[in-house]
């Protein structure tokens, strides 16, 4: 049985042009799976008119850096709660 190769990474222009206006958004896309941002581009390239792409790369970015928030909330919180040597007292 012969592999293929991965399908190559296409991120539409849409994305790329807030990837570079934002360097938190750059840091979470290049983070994230390669089928998520794989998802998320297609969700974007999908779309027919130029409207509709720039509101769904909008809307990405809002959603990466939500995932993005909620990941540095889950790290404090688990940060500020006493280990368990130190509850038992």
């Amino acid at each position: 049985m012969v592999k293929l190769a991965p399908a190559p990474e296409i991120t539409p222009p849409e994305i790329t042009v807030r990837l570079a206006a934002d360097p938190a958004f750059a840091a979470a896309w290049a983070g994230s799976a390669a089928s998520l941002r794989r998802d998320l581009s297609g969700f974007v390239a999908e779309a027919k008119k130029s409207e509709t792409r720039e509101r769904r790369a909008d809307q990405v970015v809002e959603q990466v850096q939500l995932k993005l928030q909620a990941a540095a909330d889950a790290a404090a919180a688990e940060a500020a709660e006493p280990s368990g040597a130190a509850a038992a007292l």
